[in-house]
């Protein structure tokens, strides 16, 4: 997104070309800061409520939006919305329509990346961390002791059998909702 912003950025007139409104929401909340206090602020700002946004997103509940719509929603919430009731700056409809539809492309390729990597992240969660895998003794496990490899599917074998009951439950992994899940279980089944 910050890529966009900024190629974008630059291929616009120039009286259109001063701070994006990240930046402008920096100067008006800390506007005796340094240059180099602004900039960080900005994007420790812009990056925080970003990962925010994504993490709203991906606690949705059931059928979510596609993400790519989902960053627009965030665009149109945030400048329609909280920052001109919060005094902050104006509407987005008193600003230049291209600086807006740099805006809008910008948080539509934010919802297609945040999209992109939740995908990757649920991926990653059935098959790359082993929750898709049946247990199996390690050949650590077996040259420990007798019985070790017993002890250790004693534990992960109830924790397996949850996490497949939650995915025919729901549909697909939820992995706040599994992990608290399946707490008990651990607690009282790890060796």
């Amino acid at each position: 997104m910050t890529a966009a912003m900024r190629r974008l950025h630059e291929k616009l007139p120039p009286k259109q070309s001063y701070p994006l409104p990240p930046r402008e929401i920096t100067d008006r909340m800390i506007p005796s800061a340094s240059q180099e206090i602004k900039s960080a602020a900005t994007l420790l700002g812009h990056f925080g409520y970003g990962a925010l946004a994504g993490a709203l997103y991906a606690c949705l509940p059931g059928k979510r939006m596609p993400a790519v719509i989902y960053g627009p929603l965030v665009w149109t919430a945030s400048y329609f919305g909280w920052i001109p009731a919060a005094g902050i700056l104006e509407p987005a409809h008193q600003h230049p329509a291209r600086r807006n539809g740099l805006m809008i492309l910008a948080h539509a390729v934010w919802g297609l990346a945040l999209g992109l990597g939740l995908k990757e992240l649920y991926t990653a969660s059935e098959r790359s961390f082993g929750m898709d895998v049946e247990p199996q003794a390690t050949p650590k496990d077996a040259k420990a002791k007798p019985g070790t490899a017993a002890k250790h599917d004693e534990w992960r074998r109830p924790v397996l059998d949850h996490y497949h009951a939650s995915k025919d439950r729901f549909g697909g992994p939820k992995i706040g909702e599994y992990v608290r899940s399946v707490r008990s279980e651990i607690r009282g089944c790890h060796p």
